[in-house]
């Protein structure tokens, strides 16, 4: 690590500068970003009015130049008359001064006379722009002194000069604040540009990187901005990155300007495009791959970077084996895992995990399902008979891998295997997003909270831009409108929605969704009427609701009446569907699909298979009290689909088809489960009958016997309710006797003899049930 020979830190009431402490100054006015004064270190709010900021601001940062007061009050109060405004002014100074305490020290921070005020340059005054802009001919050479020097001086750039104080009615100050807000910038753009070039001159392109970045932030139309950022990526060996840079570029020239990129630009562009500039193994190390299965990410991923670095270093901590990341639904978790780890991943210059594995627990209803579905991201194959959880836990024995599981507040009781998968493996790292914490001891607990939002909505459009909800909803409104440009007015309704929904990302982007039909305060008015609109249940904020109810209302009006009852119809898979599937459940069309998903309503998956994201398929399955039986009759075709599917995969777990039926049943195994309870709950012994043999195939080859006993305990029981009511008495007992056969063999498959021995009795004793004396059971028997 660089040693610090040039700073300017506030520590402990001293400030250090080149090494050395010296005494904090009594007074220290920051204005680059919103303006702050402080006494003594304690922040000073009580100012009168915001004519005593300005005042303050205006002494501040005009050097030692001295001002009369005859121009001071015609530039603070240009419409009053010429005594008023000198008595506003003399009333202004004396308030200032008190909020200061300057009638307490000596020597005092400003001088006045009767006719003239100034800063008092022998005052215990520090100001930031002081420091900030008498610093050009200091940041020459591009040693680390230099470099350490130029990042202490970007540290003092909190933002635009001035944020948020204005004057709406002097226009000479609001002008003087423009002009020093130029000045400000180009030299922000002027330590940005040096940085970069110092860093890349030293071979640290990352950090290169990261300040070219920012001087596109804070010019983008600037091409000097995106040429660092083409090349400093193709150095890296991001060649595909600085060609979409290149891209995304000229797409915005053009839509915004009308105009096409400097020949510098387009020539960098074909350097890289032919591979005359690109990364070296002597200056970029080379990328060892690892496997993963890290689903991509699309839509735009704003104001995450301190959460994405601190995730990082808790990556990198040894003693940080479980990590997780609790927030609301809604608020992000899975996206910032996903970008997290995809950039961190591309930076290893050593390979630190043999493989990441992502799971999502969402479409999981039982915490036997968890290994099932691990093994199955893994790409590792279970063998049959043998415990799954046992197997699973000898593979990863020895393995460095970063196993993700997503969305873990479904399957809760999933805590003792995490907490196995812990002991039996000493090298494996747990990455977990939840709505509640894990509570286990090894367990670091990292909160999520919302994007930055403006608790006060000012009029200031600079200050606006700059909050990361904003920024999320203008990029998400670009996606669906790209046409859409917010007038100024629009930008305060956009921050007041990101207050309304307290900067959550999945909220902001739902808001923003309805920009092309609803202007900003359109969509503010709905949330705003409606308390059920974007709720959230968050511990460090004030208890006010919102609620995605209204927002899926509207979706939900949108649609047809049709397209209505299919999407209800579609709300009865679990785990997703494929076409087939929706074709027999719902009768939907490929164009009654497309027609969904083109709304939003339904997603299509690269494998094929059809998704309904996880709230609005609970927001479908609340609607059926309303439509209760046009849900009932798309739950019994669900099970009928699902129940003649396991009598088909029956034939084939017994033959030369095997493996490829069981991937086929493991991807459909929650509608395999819904479909089999729908049968249970129903009575639907015939159907249960039909299936049995499919399911017990499956359940053997998957080593799953505790699900096993518990289904064909259901079976077992449904078979008990139907046989005095059912018009084929003996086909059920037939039924219920194999139930209870099934349900043994698994017992016996788990060393659980005893129960086991005790449900063959049982069958036996059935067997010689009146009903069943004339019948053949010498099939049942064996």
């Amino acid at each position: 690590m660089l040693l610090c020979t040039w700073c300017l830190l506030n520590i402990g009431g001293l400030f250090y500068h080149k090494g050395v402490a010296i005494h904090m100054a009594h007074l220290a006015i920051r204005v680059l970003g919103p303006f702050e004064v402080s006494l003594d270190g304690q922040l000073v709010s009580h100012f009168e009015t915001q004519k005593s900021r300005a005042l303050l601001a205006y002494l501040v940062a005009s050097g030692n130049r001295t001002h009369h007061r005859e121009n001071l009050a015609e530039m603070l109060w240009p419409d009053r008359p010429e005594g008023a405004n000198r008595a506003n002014l003399r009333h202004t100074l004396r308030s200032l001064r008190q909020s200061i305490s300057d009638y307490e020290v000596s020597p005092p921070y400003i001088l006045s006379t009767h006719i003239s005020i100034a800063l008092n340059p022998d005052g215990d005054v520090w100001v930031d722009i002081d420091e900030f802009m008498k610093s050009v001919e200091e940041s020459r050479g591009c040693d680390y002194h230099q470099v350490q020097h130029l990042e202490e001086l970007i540290r003092l750039y909190r933002g635009v000069f001035l944020q948020g104080l204005s004057l709406d009615d002097s226009t000479e100050f609001e002008e003087w604040v423009i002009l020093k807000r130029e000045q400000v910038n180009r030299q922000m753009l002027h330590f940005l540009y040096r940085l970069t070039e110092c860093y890349e001159y030293l071979g640290d392109l990352e950090h290169a990187l990261e300040h070219a970045w920012h001087l596109v932030e804070l010019d983008p139309w600037d091409e000097t901005g995106h040429q660092k950022v083409m090349r400093l990526l193709a150095l890296s060996g991001r060649r595909a990155e600085a060609l979409a840079q290149y891209e995304s570029f000229r797409h915005q020239l053009a839509k915004e300007l009308g105009v096409t990129p400097i020949s510098e630009t387009e020539q960098l562009y074909v350097q890289i495009r032919d591979g005359f500039l690109s990364g070296s193994l002597s200056s970029s190390p080379q990328k060892v791959g690892l496997v993963h299965n890290l689903p991509l990410t699309s839509g735009p991923f704003i104001g995450r970077e301190v959460e994405t670095g601190e995730i990082q270093e808790f990556l990198q901590n040894p003693a940080c084996r479980l990590l997780t990341l609790v927030g609301p639904g809604g608020i992000g978790k899975t996206r910032l895992v996903l970008e997290t780890l995809s950039e961190w991943l591309s930076r290893q210059t050593e390979k630190e995990f043999d493989g990441v594995t992502y799971v999502s627990l969402i479409p999981l209803h039982t915490v036997e399902a968890i290994v099932p579905a691990i093994t199955q991201a893994i790409g590792f194959h279970l063998s049959p008979g043998r415990d799954h959880r046992q197997q699973l836990m000898e593979y990863l024995g020895q393995k460095r891998w970063l196993l993700i599981l997503d969305s873990f507040e479904h399957l809760p009781d999933g805590v003792g295997f995490v907490s196995d998968v812990l002991r039996a493996t000493p090298h494996v790292k747990i990455l977990v997003t939840s709505r509640t914490r894990l509570n286990l001891q090894e367990e670091f607990c990292y909160p999520v909270n919302g994007l930055r939002y403006s608790e006060e909505i000012h009029g200031d459009i600079e200050c606006v831009r700059d909050y990361a909800s904003v920024k999320l909803f203008m990029q998400a409104s670009h996606q669906v409108f790209p046409r859409y440009v917010p007038a100024e007015t629009d930008l305060i309704e956009i921050a007041h929605i990101c207050r309304l929904v307290q900067g959550i990302p999945l909220y902001i982007l739902l808001a923003a969704a309805w920009i092309a039909v609803l202007n900003p305060a359109e969509i503010a008015g709905e949330i705003g009427k409606n308390f059920d609109f974007m709720k959230a249940d968050w511990p460090d904020i004030p208890d006010r609701q919102r609620s995605l109810r209204a927002v899926f209302d509207y979706s939900w009006y949108l649609l047809s009446r049709r397209e209505q009852e299919l999407f209800l119809a579609l709300c009865v898979f679990s785990g997703g569907f494929t076409r087939g599937a929706a074709q027999n459940v719902g009768g939907a069309s490929l164009h009654e699909l497309k027609a969904l998903a083109d709304k939003s309503m339904l997603q299509c998956m690269p494998s094929g298979r059809y998704n309904i994201h996880d709230l609005l398929q609970q927001y479908g399955r609340s609607k059926c009290d309303a439509q209760s039986e046009l849900c009932t009759t798309s739950r019994d075709r669900h099970c009928a689909y699902y129940m003649t599917a396991l009598h088909h995969w029956e034939a084939e777990l017994d033959g030369s088809g095997q493996q490829k039926a069981m991937t086929q049943m493991e991807v459909e195994i929650e509608n395999i489960r819904a479909a089999w309870q729908w049968a249970v709950e129903h009575a639907q012994v015939e159907r249960l009958g039909k299936a049995m043999e499919g399911l017990v195939h499956f359940f053997w080859h998957s080593g799953r016997g505790t699900e096993a006993v518990a289904a064909f305990q259901g079976a077992a029981t449904a078979a008990t309710a139907a046989v005095e009511h059912t018009d084929d008495p003996i086909g059920c007992m037939r039924v219920w006797v194999r139930a209870l056969t099934w349900q043994s063999d698994s017992l016996r498959s788990m060393d659980q003899r005893d129960d086991a021995i005790q449900l063959q009795q049982r069958c036996l004793t059935l067997l010689r049930h009146p009903i069943l004396i004339n019948e053949d059971t010498s099939l049942e028997r064996a």
